[in-house]
């Protein structure tokens, strides 16, 4: 759809002398600029830019650009001044230009474009070249050219001065010619707005002139050009034919806004005025009043004053009128604007000779701003953190607005759907990682408002569970009356905010109050040298490429200890243990975790900042889930920092072996589908992690004996057992563990004392069981267990298929930790004549638990009728027929779990089992005591 009126095509006729006026009118338009701009840059840079016509028009190996003799070059109606000459001896006193004829001009024109020469030039300003073709290049010649350019660029670079080259050929704008985004252009999110904006800012070097500039404003574009060429009124070949800009589609506008927020990362006030322009066009929409028609109506009504025609005063004008109702927004208009400029403006004085202070000046006045306004935004490059985080604010609010109109606009136009989805994932990344905020990230405040934000010093206040950032070295009765800059829940990540917003450098201190004495100004001081050398180090090179994937940790720091020594016992003692100094987290006598908190900081592909704390007993397993991916591929990213601890390099290794072993097991656990359960000593508890085939698991227990006894959990799938080199059990159990599983289950008698022992017994599945054992021998153990586990076989026994043998084996570890297993002979005994059975049938109470009836003999004792009192009802039984005074544990020889689980095994059964003869012995020790 057409997005203007369409215009008649007219028969009245064409003048030649009016033709040439108009060219001129523009040429000496383009001129009175060129010579503004060059008055912006000192002699050596204003040369080496009144330079560039030639070096693009030859290739010399003595002149910058040169890549080889076939590069394209060339310019038509083009001849070197006897200044461009001059110039190019001062770069190379070999050069001698030699006028050759050329069979085709590959190169079409250069122009310059932007605010270059206008108001909103400030000192700072790049230069945007556009090296026009008449047509497209084949792809050697296209990278050759573009080579040439990048060579220019550089050169311009060591001159002071940032040029940008753009390859623009004729009928791109015609065609929508689709592009990726690259560093400073939009692809296909801008093509007519960017059209629109070459033709109102345009200043023509040499070559080809647009044709644009001679169709009149009232004529139909296209037929008023065919009628030029075909009436023979021009040369084709003199001017360059890029199209009429009657048509933007309203997903431009959308996709544009996107691309200007994203710009507004580095120069956010530049952005935001173009930001208000497509505002205003889009409220316009669909009689959208161009501003470049607008600039040459001006032209066409022989406006010839270079201040009413400049281009980015004509933008302000435009959004000022649109703004006039709303005045927060007008004052942040006009506050870009100024910044922008870069003007700094004394009522108080006059500069005749300087035509942009005179223009601003002259603004600010008609603003009614005062003195005490202009001196704040003159400091602009003084400005500290605070006044940049206020300064943010009102960016931020305006950047939002815009987005939200835009956003609003393109979906009640439909144009969503129209817009290169493949951009705007890149779009939207680049503005997520700048503006959106989320747990764990870093903020960065400054982006292109202020130039240096660094202190000589700041102060670090604790308060209740948070931490406060003050500008300047402050005592501690100036706080309460003085507003933080910034507010953590942690010292590490109060230091990190200010590194990152580059406050800090190398010779700042730091003035730290709080309770707590570990905090202080060398704590401070160290994390600071050590995330700065990060963050330096790791600066990532941010293009629209890098958008284009998922962000990826390009860094990542662990910073050990930054809330606690774990060495502050020792220290205060000043005894230092020297057994077990091999594993930090048992180290020493004390077993201290040194590990136990640390901070993580990382840099990513996005050039987001950020950090996570971990603490606790399960801080590494956490860690692991969190970056297993950096571990895995990219270790030589990471980095351990810590100031309390000896032998870091040592740790540091024994760190990512555990790390990485679990990683091996949580992939193998995939590949086998089974489960690998981990075991590790962990300060002075014990931590267990089960790595399934689609998640992991994991716990901690305070005793190795509770440990053991949580290993009995029944998993349904093969189970592999592995542990840390470190790990904190006895020898025996941790073979037992390490022992492959056999085909029958292995009952392990361990007698830790007389009459005290330790029973472990192993399924096929690998499942491990444990329990402890007192009062009893060896042959009552043995001749239990297998009472028990013939009855389970009658329970459970599938009578078509043979069942598992159950294999006893001994050792005695009173004496020596890991002694031989000695395997006991089978000697079952009828033991139905020695002890009653008693037996254990599961039921589910009221609350929908598992309790127990227990039988015993004749008598039945139900849980219904007796609660928790059903064991000690038993025990007093049992006791009743004792005729014997040794005390001896009551054991359980049958459970039947039927009516509240389905599919029960033997360690769901020898599980249950553990539970009623442990709640039968406290009822049994009770008893005897009185």
């Amino acid at each position: 759809m057409s997005l203007t009126k369409r215009k008649n095509v007219t028969q009245k006729s064409i003048d030649r002398k009016h033709i040439i006026n108009i060219q001129r009118r523009f040429l000496s338009l383009s001129e009175k600029r060129l010579l503004r701009m060059l008055d912006g840059f000192n002699l050596t840079q204003a040369d080496s830019i009144k330079l560039l016509p030639l070096l693009f028009h030859v290739n010399h190996p003595m002149l910058p650009g040169y890549v080889d003799k076939s590069t394209p070059c060339g310019l038509p109606n083009y001849s070197p001044t006897a200044l461009e000459k001059r110039i190019a001896r001062t770069v190379s006193r070999s050069f001698k230009y030699e006028s050759r004829a050329y069979l085709k001009f590959e190169l079409a024109g250069l122009y310059l474009m932007g605010s270059i020469g206008t108001l909103g030039q400030s000192f700072r300003s790049d230069l945007d070249l556009w090296v026009c073709l008449g047509e497209r290049l084949g792809a050697i010649e296209m990278t050759k050219l573009h080579q040439k350019t990048q060579l220019i660029s550089a050169w311009m670079s060591s001159k002071g001065v940032e040029l940008n080259c753009y390859l623009v050929y004729e009928k791109q704008f015609a065609q929508q010619a689709k592009k990726y985004l690259t560093k400073d252009s939009c692809g296909d999110t801008q093509n007519y707005l960017l059209l629109d904006e070459f033709y109102r800012t345009a200043v023509w070097l040499c070559g080809r002139t647009p044709l644009w500039w001679i169709i009149p404003p009232e004529e139909n574009y296209r037929e008023y050009a065919n009628r030029l060429v075909k009436d023979k009124h021009i040369d084709a070949l003199d001017w360059i034919d890029f199209g009429e800009v009657g048509q933007i589609p309203a997903a431009e506008f959308f996709s544009a806004a996107l691309w200007q927020l994203f710009k507004a990362i580095a120069s956010p006030y530049k952005s935001s005025l173009k930001l208000l322009m497509i505002e205003k066009y889009a409220r316009e929409f669909p009689e959208v009043s161009l501003l470049s028609d607008q600039f040459k109506q001006m032209v066409y009504s022989q406006e010839d004053s270079i201040e009413k025609l400049d281009p980015y005063l004509m933008m302000f004008r435009a959004a000022e009128s649109f703004l006039a109702d709303q005045p927060a927004r007008l004052s942040f208009l006009r506050r870009a604007f100024y910044l922008k400029a870069g003007s700094k403006i004394d009522l108080a004085r006059d500069k005749p000779n300087n035509w942009r202070y005179q223009q601003m000046k002259f603004l600010v006045e008609n603003w009614r701003w005062k003195q005490k306004t202009l001196d704040e935004y003159n400091s602009r490059s003084d400005w500290r953190i605070d006044t940049v985080i206020r300064e943010r604010v009102d960016l931020v609010r305006e950047l939002n607005h815009s987005y939200h109109f835009i956003s609003n606009f393109a979906r009640i136009q439909g144009a969503l759907n129209q817009v290169s989805q493949q951009e705007l994932v890149t779009l939207g990344r680049m503005l997520y990682a700048t503006f959106e905020k989320r747990a764990g990230k870093i903020d960065r405040i400054n982006t292109g408002i202020a130039r240096d934000v660094q202190e000589s010093a700041i102060t670090l206040e604790m308060t209740g569970n948070h931490w406060r950032v003050f500008l300047g070295a402050l005592r501690k009765n100036q706080l309460n009356n003085t507003a933080p800059v910034y507010t953590s829940e942690s010292f590490f990540v109060a230091l990190a905010w200010c590194v990152c917003n580059e406050m800090l450098n190398r010779n700042s201190t730091f003035q730290v109050y709080s309770d707590d004495e570990f905090y202080d100004f060398s704590l401070a001081a160290e994390i600071v040298r050590n995330l700065a050398s990060l963050v330096r180090n790791s600066q990532p090179q941010i293009d629209e490429t890098a958008f284009r994937e998922s962000a990826k940790i390009l860094t990542l720091g662990i910073f050990l200890n930054t809330e606690t020594d774990p060495l502050q016992v020792e220290k205060e003692s000043d005894i230092y243990s020297v057994a077990n100094q091999e594993d930090g987290f048992c180290w020493g006598e004390n077993r201290v975790n040194l590990f136990s908190q640390f901070d993580v900081f990382w840099v990513n592909s996005w050039g987001e900042y950020g950090s996570k704390k971990y603490s606790g007993e399960f801080a590494w397993i956490e860690f692991f889930f969190d970056y297993r991916q950096v571990i895995t591929n990219q270790e030589d990213k990471i980095q351990l920092f810590a100031q309390q601890i000896p032998n870091l390099a040592k740790h540091k290794k024994r760190l990512f072996k555990m790390l990485h072993q679990w990683n091996r097991l949580r992939l193998d656990s995939r590949r086998k589908q089974r489960t690998n359960r981990y075991l590790m000593s962990y300060g002075s508890q014990f931590l267990l992690i089960d790595f399934f085939e689609t998640q992991v698991e994991y716990k901690s227990f305070r005793y190795a004996k509770q440990l053991l006894t949580g290993l009995s959990n029944h998993l349904k799938e093969p189970i592999q057992y592995f542990h840390d080199d470190n790990l904190d059990l006895p020898a025996i159990i941790i073979r037992l563990l390490n022992k492959p599983a056999e085909v029958d289950y292995q009952c392990f008698i361990l007698q830790t004392a007389q009459n005290s022992f330790q029973v472990v017994i192993k399924d096929p599945a690998g499942n491990f069981f444990y329990q402890v054992h007192s009062g009893v021998s060896r042959e009552q153990l043995v001749n239990h267990y297998q009472q028990f586990y013939d009855g389970m076989l009658h329970q459970l026994g599938n009578w078509n298929t043979p069942m598992p043998y159950l294999m006893f084996w001994y050792a005695d570890i009173s004496y020596e930790d890991n002694a031989r297993l000695q395997r006991i002979k089978d000697s079952h005994q009828d033991l139905a004549n020695q002890y009653s059975a008693i037996l254990a049938i599961a039921v589910r109470n009221t609350e929908d638990k598992v309790r127990y009836d227990l039988y015993i003999d004749e008598e039945v004792f139900r849980y219904q009728d007796f609660g928790e009192l059903v064991y000690r009802k038993l025990a007093q039984f049992v006791l009743g027929k004792r005729q014997s005074q040794r005390q001896y544990p009551i054991f359980i020889t049958n459970i039947d779990l039927s009516s509240v689980s389905q599919g029960v095994r033997v360690m769901d059964l020898l599980r249950h089992k553990r539970v009623i003869e442990q709640k039968l012995a406290n009822a049994l020790s009770k008893l005897t005591r009185h």
